[in-house]
């Protein structure tokens, strides 16, 4: 890997990317519990420890609720499933997630929500969308993209290659 990625900082969305997602009415996410319950999607999750064994920066970039559960959930959620050492930026809801990221023009966000890949390439932010195959029934991303159908080998060559 060059050294010119290396540079780069791979942001990796949570909810719908990380963590499988389901279609539930909004109330129910701010259910205690409801972070904890979420299925893994193991080759997304594969991709971003190759990325750092690769030497890459990594860090889980994920909106929470602050009601005092939802964020701790969500770190009981990233320890068990081995990515606890894993910097995570969790962002309240309401504020955008670019206002916590370092450096826009060394950041890579992976996210399967468009309207935030959207707010990312307007602000010099490389987007990646993330097909988690509930999501993207729109076609408003016409930008790089993964999909949960591909391997972590196949993602990691994908990225490598922005």
């Amino acid at each position: 890997m060059s050294d010119q990625k290396k540079q780069h900082v791979f942001y990796f969305d949570m909810d719908g990317c990380l963590a499988r997602w389901e279609q539930v009415p909004v109330k129910k996410t701010e259910e205690r519990g409801f972070y904890l319950s979420r299925q893994p999607e193991p080759a997304l999750i594969r991709t971003l420890q190759i990325l750092m064994e690769e030497g890459c920066r990594v860090a889980v970039l994920s909106k929470a609720y602050t009601n005092g559960y939802a964020g701790p959930e969500k770190l009981r959620w990233l320890k068990e499933q081995g990515l606890g050492h894993i910097p995570v930026i969790l962002v309240p809801y309401g504020s955008s997630k670019l206002d916590y990221i370092t450096s826009h023009r060394e950041a890579i966000v992976i996210s399967d929500y468009s309207e935030e890949l959207h707010e990312c390439e307007r602000a010099g932010v490389r987007g990646v969308k993330f097909y988690n195959g509930i999501n993207g029934h729109h076609g408003t991303w016409h930008g790089p993209y993964l999909t949960y159908l591909m391997s972590a080998k196949s993602m990691v060559n994908a990225l490598n290659a922005l």
